[in-house]
């Protein structure tokens, strides 16, 4: 396994609601990817979180540390009671990957209520994998949302 820590930029992602749910649950550490933020500093950026078919921002997490790899029984076995998704969902997601990464979990905050795209003046599509924003927690703040 490679573990990386790069250089500085927020990112965006969507999860369906199920997974959101297990985050803020903390039965979800690991969130799985088929790709690895290169402009990512894990001391100071944060992953904001779109529900998938909606157009909303409810949360945003730091990530502890990535880790990448392709022996994905190894990682299945080494850390799969973590990510949140059964086996089968599992090896269906990581069936044509060359190598996935795990983004290590960490402070876990929600965003009430949820802010959509158009409020933050964003025109953007809701990402396959991830995309870079400038957004951050004080685009929120002054919005009046509370962050928990």
């Amino acid at each position: 396994d490679l573990i990386l820590n790069k250089h500085s930029m927020n990112i965006i992602i969507t999860l369906p609601a199920k997974l959101i749910t297990k985050i803020i649950a903390g039965e979800k550490k690991f969130e799985i990817r088929k790709c690895t933020p290169h402009h990512f500093d894990v001391e100071h950026d944060k992953v904001f979180v779109m529900e998938k078919g909606k157009r909303h921002i409810v949360m945003y997490f730091s990530i502890d540390t990535f880790i990448i790899g392709n022996g994905f029984e190894y990682l299945y076995r080494a850390y799969g009671r973590k990510f949140g998704v059964d086996k089968q969902y599992y090896d269906n997601y990581v069936r044509k990957a060359s190598t996935i990464s795990l983004w290590k979990i960490k402070d876990v905050y929600t965003i009430l209520p949820p802010v959509s795209l158009e409020t933050l003046d964003l025109n953007i599509t809701p990402p396959q994998s991830f995309i870079y924003t400038d957004l951050s927690e004080d685009d929120f703040l002054k919005l009046g949302c509370s962050i928990k």
